[in-house]
Parts: C-alpha cells; sequence; structure tokens
C-alpha cells in the first residue's frame, strides 16, 4: 500500500494476476493519491480500465476514498434509465466488474436481466434477459464469472437456475435446474471454489431451508448434496453467505416457533457436500430474532448480519461477530439499531455488501415514515474497524429514496462503486442505481 501525494516520485510495481491479495479482485492493490499525482508502470495484470482521462487501472485499485470519507454518495443518475414494473429485489456486480446481473418481480419473462457497465460514460446497457418465472429473488456470479445462479419462484416448475454466459455474445444459456423444498427460492451463494452451491427458502413444513448442491463445471450440471435447517412447523432462510475459505455456511433467517435467533452458523464438510450446524446468535439481542441478510468480511475474519425483532419487523439492527475457528463459535463484537426513532423507522434489512478491502458495508433496508414525515434511510454507510471489529455509520442516504425499499445491493469489485436494486412505492417501479 502507498500514500502517495509527491508529484516528483516514481513507483515501477509489477503485480502477477493470480497474486492472492483480496477474494474475487484481479491483479491490483490500493493506491491513495490522484490520477494527476500518482502513476502506475508495468502493471502485468490482463484485466485493465481506461479512465477517461487515459489512465490506465487494473482491477483492484483504489485510487481514492474521498466520496466514502466525507460522508456522500455520489448519485450517478446517467446509470438509472433502466426501470421496469414490479419490485426490484436482487443485484450482483461480475467478479471483474464489468457486467451488473439484476433480478426482480417483473413476470413477462425478463425477471433476470444482464447489464454491461461502461466505465467512461457511467452507464449501464442491457445485453440479455432470462425468465424466472414472476420473480427472481436472488442470483449470483460464480467466481469465475462464467456462470450464473439464480433463485425466485418456479420457472418451468423449478425454482432455482444456472447459467452459462457468454462473455463475446453477452448471452446466458441455462444449463440446469432444480425444484426446491418450497415454492420460492430466496437466497443463493456461491462456494468459493464454485464447486458447491447453498440456496435458502421458505417453508411452513419440516424440511431443510438450507440445501447444498454441487455444481459440475464442465456440463453446468448440479446435484444435490446435503441439507439443514429444519424445524416442524417450517423455518426461514432470507440471506447465506459462504466463507471466503469455503469452510462455513452462514444463514440469515428464523424457526418459526421460537424465533430464537437471527443467525446461524454451519460448518461445511468438503468432501461430502454436508452442512453442520454449529452455532446460533442473536441479530437484535432481544431473543427473538429474524434475520434478513448475512456476509462475510473479505478476509474471513468477521461475519456482519442484520435483522429484526421478532413477533413484528422493527426495529432494525446491524450486527457484527468475530470467528473463533478452535470452537467454531461466533463472538458479537458489534451492535447498531439502524432507525431513528421516533422520526424514521427503518424495518426488513434485505441488503448487505462488504467494500473489497473489508473497510465499509453498505446496508439497505425497507423504511417506514414516522411523523413527522422525513426521507427514509434506506441506503446506509459504515465505516468498519477490523481491529476492533466495530463500526461508525457515516452515511445514510436520503436524497432520493423517500418511498424506497433496498433489497438488494452489491458493491463493485474495485471498490468504486454500489448498485441497488430497489422498490420504488410511490411508482411501482423496479429501479436499478449506481452509485460511485
Amino acid at each position: 500500500f502507498f500514500d502517495d501525494t509527491a508529484t516528483t516520485e516514481i513507483y515501477t510495481l509489477s503485480l502477477h494476476d493470480d497474486l492472492p491479495i483480496l477474494s474475487n479482485v484481479a491483479a491490483g492493490f490500493a493506491l491513495t493519491g490522484t490520477e494527476n499525482s500518482s502513476k502506475i508502470i508495468d502493471c502485468e495484470s490482463d484485466v485493465v480500465q481506461t479512465s477517461a482521462s487515459g489512465f490506465a487501472m487494473p482491477y483492484g485499485i483504489l485510487l481514492s476514498a474521498s466520496t466514502l470519507l466525507t460522508s456522500t454518495f455520489d448519485f450517478l443518475e446517467t446509470a438509472t434509465s433502466e426501470s421496469w414494473g414490479g419490485a426490484g429485489w436482487a443485484v450482483d456486480w461480475s467478479p471483474d466488474g464489468v457486467y451488473l446481473a439484476a433480478g426482480g418481480g417483473v413476470g413477462g419473462g425478463d425477471e433476470i436481466r444482464i447489464f454491461s457497465f461502461d466505465r467512461v460514460a457511467g452507464s449501464l446497457i442491457l445485453t440479455d434477459t432470462a425468465s424466472q418465472g414472476t420473480g427472481c429473488y436472488d442470483l449470483s456470479w460464480s467466481p469465475g464469472g462464467s456462470y450464473l445462479a439464480t433463485v425466485g419462484s418456479p420457472e418451468s416448475g423449478d425454482e432455482m437456475q444456472v447459467f452459462s454466459f457468454d462473455r463475446v455474445a453477452e448471452r446466458l444459456t441455462r444449463t440446469d435446474s432444480k425444484s426446491l423444498n418450497s415454492t420460492v427460492g430466496q437466497t443463493v451463494s456461491w462456494s468459493p471454489n464454485e464447486a458447491y452451491l447453498a440456496v435458502g427458502n421458505t417453508t411452513l413444513a419440516a424440511t431443510d431451508v438450507l440445501e447444498i448442491f454441487s455444481f459440475n463445471r464442465t456440463t453446468g450440471a448440479l446435484t444435490k448434496t446435503g441439507g439443514a435447517l429444519s424445524d416442524p412447523v417450517g423455518a426461514i432462510a432470507r440471506g447465506v453467505s459462504w466463507s471466503p475459505d469455503g469452510a462455513y455456511v452462514a444463514v440469515a433467517g428464523s424457526v418459526v416457533a421460537t424465533f430464537a435467533a437471527g443467525l446461524y452458523l454451519l460448518s461445511f464438510n468438503r468432501s461430502t457436500g454436508i452442512p453442520t450446524l454449529v452455532d446460533t446468535a442473536s441479530i437484535t439481542g432481544a431473543g427473538s430474532d429474524s434475520g434478513y441478510s448475512v456476509a462475510w468480511s473479505p478476509d474471513g475474519a468477521y461475519l456482519a448480519a442484520a435483522g429484526v425483532q421478532t413477533p413484528g419487523s422493527s426495529p432494525a439492527f446491524l450486527a457484527i461477530f468475530s470467528l473463533d475457528r478452535a470452537t467454531s463459535t461466533l463472538v458479537r463484537t458489534y451492535r447498531k439499531q439502524l432507525d431513528n426513532p421516533p422520526t424514521t423507522l427503518v424495518t426488513k434489512p434485505w441488503g448487505l455488501s462488504w467494500s473489497p478491502d473489508g473497510a465499509y458495508l453498505a446496508v439497505g433496508a425497507e423504511s417506514i415514515d414516522a411523523t413527522p414525515p422525513v426521507a427514509d434511510p434506506a441506503l446506509q454507510l459504515f465505516s468498519f474497524d477490523r481491529s476492533t471489529g466495530t463500526a461508525t455509520r457515516i452515511s445514510e442516504l436520503t436524497s432520493f429514496m423517500t418511498d424506497d425499499t433496498v433489497f438488494g445491493i452489491s458493491w463493485s469489485p474495485d471498490g468504486a462503486y454500489l448498485a441497488t436494486a430497489e422498490l420504488d412505492f410511490s411508482l411501482t417501479l423496479f429501479v436499478l442505481r449506481l452509485f460511485q
């Protein structure tokens, strides 16, 4: 890491693509400075983006964090022209930051949409669509970027699908689909080695709400290997996240009978493909939880989760846990209520995303106007102190979201952009927004 503010100093650096600096980031490093005072020479990355001023940036380089440090979001209005009827549920960047996949409750055969991102113009270009019944509730690019997994309402009888992605033609081709233990798939996550998929669903029967599938990268075929988290009266898995080393799967949800915990930690046997519950934790601290979203920090040292107290849907909380790997137990390091009663009420925190360097957390939620009416903080940004495991809320975006809910949220691999999938209640539109 370099802090270069002098214009007379030039550093010559050579960085190979296979150097494992950050998860899901191609060759790159963090450089604090500006395009005028810092230069990169002899970078050997094959994945390079040229800025408007002609500056060659390998993906993974963070030129400046000034927009974050000043607690503001820069809204790229030119990237918001795509909207369509229904709710916006999910959004995910491809690992190289070139494409955005978005899912919504649209109907009509285009619930899944692929956009290419023009960084110079700051705009999104629709390249392909695919069907997910009447709603795509979550989607995830494979770590290699060649496949896209989706879940939602049944498409031809199956709640889960996998597509291959042709980057030359920019087209999706379905390689396999599977029926789940419920009529709706809620959440999906790839293992880091691309060998497994974890899928969460909601059911009122005594069946597993977490299902694991092995994935054949040659044929694109799925095979179920195991499951977990069942209860006689049903359970809910709204969020699922695989640890960066593939050893654990975290689930945000609840058991319908008790709502005793909102966060579930499962160890994963990579030989058998079977998960085993090893710990649970309360997100709200009230002993009555319903989890909505969960995400591992890029280094795998911390786990962030968001949820609400139950019964009811408010207030909402963000919690951060460290993991004691010797005992496979979670230790809470931070908890924060997301709303500011009585002026605003934040409920159902559907979206959660770490910045690639683990320095920031973005949280998306549904907000309820209180009295007097105010703009809703549906998108909140936190800085994270890794040494203490604590966070500080530094921004609440209200300017563009007076009647919105942020269901999906995704940080670009280079940390420069945030994408959100939203429902604009005033217009009943699925809006895909981009922030810098």
